[in-house]
């Protein structure tokens, strides 16, 4: 006597035909981009994430001229909006050509204009963050093997007597210091 043998319509085997599965994906992909634009970062949180990127900026090139006992440059333009750390050259130019440092984490190079960049866009930098007190107010501080900051000017060195970079957006302010005698970096 032969095996017996129920045959089942392949309908009721249980699985997904291609059309079902190209329909939630499609429900999916709609509900994603009916949401996606309400998670936009506020000004305020714009503001944060930019005084937040400024200040890991600035403790990373004073914690890198620690580490490698060389002097590190940190630029924040408010006529550009340009945030820069590159290796210093005391000898010559503040900094030397293809002297950028890239930045620890995604290792993009650390040359950002503020105002363009898709994750600070619409911060400003609204003054020369580091005073000099025989020099004024500039755009710029190296910071030496101790994690000092100073300037250079001609042949003389000056110690920074204040840093605070004042950064707004949306009518918001957010104020980043750097210690003048540390070079510690804060957020207020």
């Amino acid at each position: 006597m032969p095996p017996f043998r129920i045959h089942v319509p392949r309908r009721q085997c249980g699985g997904y035909t291609l059309l079902e599965l190209v329909v939630v994906v499609s429900i999916l992909a709609l509900l994603a981009v009916v949401t996606l634009p309400g998670t936009r970062p506020s000004a305020g949180e714009t503001l944060d994430l930019a005084a937040s990127r400024v200040a890991q900026a600035i403790r990373f090139a004073r914690m890198e001229a620690i580490r490698t006992g060389n002097p590190v440059y940190v630029e924040i333009n408010r006529n550009t909006d340009r945030l820069l750390v590159a290796q210093a050259n005391l000898a010559g130019a503040t900094v030397a050509a293809g002297a950028t440092l890239r930045d620890p984490v995604n290792k993009q190079p650390l040359d950002i204009i503020l105002s363009a960049d898709p994750v600070t866009a619409g911060v400003d930098v609204t003054n020369d963050p580091f005073n000099y007190a025989t020099g004024g107010r500039q755009a710029s501080v190296v910071f030496d093997a101790r994690g000092l900051p100073f300037s250079k000017a001609g042949g003389n060195y000056r110690l920074m007597s204040g840093g605070d970079i004042a950064l707004s957006s949306a009518g918001r302010q957010r104020t980043v210091y750097v210690d003048r005698i540390t070079g510690r970096v804060r957020i207020q």
